[in-house]
């Protein structure tokens, strides 16, 4: 499923995403990808969260330096813009 804590978008509906980024250097390996939703893509980007990969899981920030952070409510608005430009994630069917 997506990387992004909390959310179950299937892999097969994610984009792969390059922790150190690929437009800086970040190489193409397995221990440098990581799946996200559209959405949470979209987060990383341009919400400014961040991932790193230390040993064991994913470790997420908020652009605040909150760790494994589930986005808070008031982010909603931002989100429905996130959408409105690209279109809805794929629904979840697994």
């Amino acid at each position: 499923t997506c990387a992004f804590p909390g959310c179950h978008i299937p892999i097969r509906w994610c984009q792969i995403h390059h922790l150190d980024w690929y437009s800086a250097g970040g190489p193409t390996n397995i221990d440098n990808l990581a799946p996200y939703s559209r959405t949470h893509h979209r987060f990383v980007h341009e919400l400014r969260y961040t991932a790193t990969r230390q040993a064991g899981p994913l470790i997420h920030h908020d652009p605040h330096g909150r760790t494994n952070p589930n986005p808070d409510p008031h982010l909603h608005t931002a989100i429905n813009q996130l959408r409105l430009d690209t279109g809805p994630d794929p629904p979840d069917t697994s």
